[in-house]
């Protein structure tokens, strides 16, 4: 098991923070942590990305105007086909220029960031 890492600290205040205003979030995101394992974790970039997701659908649910409805027919094809993958890790919530993942250009500079 081992000492816990800052990694998991932040993700229990995130889990905490949005367990009143977000349960349904809240819940998937614990029901996918009791299944993560060491050489398949769901990480801190994992959560992020399931609350940018969350954000884009209340987004869409907020959205009234007509404008947005026409352009998003108009494009064509899928919404997600228009963002950036990330190389390293695959991951569509990042351009592979900050990527925290193992052997991503961010790999180890967390903190500096976060400082």
């Amino acid at each position: 098991i081992g000492i816990p890492k800052e990694e998991d600290f932040l993700m229990i205040m995130m889990l905490n923070a949005m367990a009143k205003d977000l349960p349904h979030v809240h819940n998937h995101i614990a029901d996918t942590l009791t299944t993560s394992t060491a050489s398949n974790p769901y990480s801190l970039t994992h959560i992020c990305s399931r609350l940018d997701i969350e954000q884009q659908l209340l987004n869409t649910a907020k959205s009234k105007s007509s404008d947005v409805a026409l352009a998003a027919t108009s494009r064509g094809g899928n919404s997600c086909d228009n963002h950036e993958h990330c190389s390293t890790c695959g991951n569509s919530s990042h351009p592979t220029k900050d990527c925290f993942g193992k052997g991503g250009v961010m790999e180890g500079k967390w903190d500096e960031v976060l400082a």
